[in-house]
């Protein structure tokens, strides 16, 4: 006869208090694991802003006494031309191929979002070689017997506006575009019946429903002038960003230059709220989307110069004409093929092949999170993990060389000296916006019924994850990790301040022979960047075909 096996007592009760254990841990471990990656993606953001508590007495009082003044006063100016400028050619460009009809409209509508594909760096590189006085158009005109002391001069605070409103404008076109084709057309056929000119109609009505969508543009123009460095730096022109840099290399000193980087982290913050709270009483709504019906004007003669003229000036400023002088300075010498640019090549696309690779994967863990909680104290941890990329990357390489200080453990330092694991660990504080908002929006337009069919049948949610998500979202993700992927490649900043040592990229490579006056040995690594830049446009271009094809087929 067999004896039946004595359980311990209380065995059972124990038992199911370890099941029950397990089971809530297995319900809460994507929102942990969210929250903790956002944690750690916030804390450069947050160590930087804390800084600015503890400062120090010493370096202040040099700042204050020597450059704070040119830095506040050449901020500023720079922000108020630039956003004139390009408010202004944004807004005309977005209503000319939205509001009038000739010929060339729809060819336009792509060609003004090309300079968005090159770094304001490359550009201004590029003209400085173009316009300098020993530039090929300084000298045709001596050659010709004329004097060019009247030549405006390209490295000063103008210089770099003039460059930034013609880099910078597609992010107002973009924008102002989108306004301009969802304003409804009853708003605007009232207008016309109440005796408002066009002009009058756009003062009253359309440029009040557009202001948010410009204000937008413009609030992501002067984020990109505060964080460009190279362009600012080349051109010997103090600010903010550039005062980082120069705190940092030249006294060491972590601790004042993000102290330096707190007071433009809360001045772009300054800037949005401002805007915000001067519109926070103004309100537009409207109950049709019939732009389809808004008649467009019909241009003939000057008027359509002047549209072909209007458009196509910007293009051949921020994109064509340097360019084509990439191009020649590239393929009329091939002295420029050698060890040194294919080990900058080689390192860029690996560096950021790697990261767009542990930014899609941390992004899709944290909306993975967001979508699995309810959580306020997650939610907002994990959108405020993703405000990095409004901080130039000298502000959040500063921010990660202060979290590295703070954990104060031996393998600290050797992140220190640099490594690409500090690069990439920037990459993602900075970057992690860009893949998980197009990550977020391919979640959103999945229906939760599959996944709780696949935790009915049993299966966890990792391998939900697996089996359901990633073949849904395989296009969102590959998206995703080209605009990393390029925006990795193109940012200088922040390797320009943890690079290891002998490790040259593409954008370190241009810089550092930009500023040896080596210009036409930069144009490869150039070109390579802006070639590399045209192809999340044109992903984005063939997407936008496909859908509107899709629309009509329907």
């Amino acid at each position: 006869m067999e004896i039946a096996k004595q359980r311990p007592l209380g065995f059972d009760v124990f038992a199911k208090a370890l099941s029950l254990k397990r089971k809530c841990f297995s319900l809460q471990q994507w929102p942990t694991i969210g929250f903790g990656l956002s944690l750690f993606i916030a804390f450069p953001i947050l160590s930087v802003a804390g800084s600015f508590f503890f400062p120090k007495k010493d370096i202040w009082e040099h700042l204050i006494s020597t450059v704070l003044q040119t830095y506040i006063y050449n901020s500023f100016l720079m922000l108020f031309v630039t956003g004139i400028g390009v408010g202004i050619i944004g807004t005309i460009t977005a209503w000319i191929v939205t509001r009038c009809d000739f010929r060339g409209k729809n060819i336009y509508e792509f060609l003004l979002l090309l300079p968005l594909t090159a770094p304001a760096y490359v550009i201004s590189f590029t003209y400085s070689g173009l316009l300098d006085f020993a530039g090929p158009i300084q000298s045709y005109l001596r050659d010709h017997g004329y004097t060019t002391g009247w030549f405006p001069e390209l490295h000063s605070l103008g210089g770099a506006c003039f460059i930034y409103i013609f880099v910078f404008y597609p992010y107002v076109y973009l924008m102002t575009r989108a306004a301009f084709m969802e304003q409804s057309c009853g708003i605007l056929e009232a207008s016309r019946i109440f005796g408002c000119t066009r002009i009058q109609a756009f003062r009253r009505i359309t440029f009040p429903y557009i202001r948010p969508a410009l204000a937008v543009g413009v609030s992501l123009a002067f984020m990109e002038v505060l964080s460009s460095f190279a362009t600012l730096e080349y051109f010997g022109v103090e600010s903010f960003v550039t005062g980082v840099y120069r705190i940092w290399a030249g006294y060491g000193d972590v601790v004042s230059a993000s102290q330096i980087s707190a007071i433009l982290m809360f001045f772009m913050l300054s800037l949005t709220w401002f805007e915000r709270f001067s519109r926070r009483k103004v309100k537009y709504y409207q109950k049709d989307q019939c732009c389809d019906r808004i008649p467009r004007i019909k241009l003939k003669g000057w008027q359509k110069f002047a549209a072909h003229l209007t458009c196509l000036t910007p293009v051949l400023i921020g994109f064509f004409i340097p360019v084509a002088t990439l191009t020649y300075n590239t393929f009329s010498d091939f002295s420029w093929l050698h060890t040194e640019l294919l080990s900058a090549a080689f390192n860029s696309f690996s560096l950021s092949a790697i990261s767009a690779l542990f930014i899609v994967s941390a992004s899709l863990i944290m909306a993975y999170a967001y979508r699995n909680t309810s959580s306020p104290l997650i939610r907002s941890f994990i959108r405020f993990s993703t405000y990095g990329y409004a901080l130039p990357g000298t502000i959040l390489a500063v921010g990660v060389l202060l979290m590295l200080t703070f954990l104060n453990t031996e393998w600290t330092y050797f992140f220190m000296s640099g490594s690409v694991i500090a690069l990439v660990l920037t990459y993602l504080v900075r970057f992690t916006a860009i893949s998980y908002g197009t990550i977020e929006s391919s979640f959103q337009n999945i229906s939760p019924n599959l996944e709780e069919a696949s935790r009915i049948l049993g299966k966890s949610r990792w391998t939900t994850l697996k089996l359901i998500y990633k073949p849904l979202m395989t296009p969102s993700l590959g998206t995703a990790a080209l605009l990393v992927f390029v925006e990795v490649m193109k940012e200088l900043p922040a390797t320009l301040i943890l690079r290891p040592f002998n490790f040259p990229t593409l954008s370190i490579y241009t810089y550092e022979l930009a500023t040896d006056e080596r210009l036409l040995e930069s144009a490869p690594s150039s070109l390579m960047i802006v070639l590399v830049g045209l192809l999340p446009l044109l992903l984005i271009t063939r997407l936008t075909a496909h859908t509107f094809m899709r629309k009509v087929a329907s």
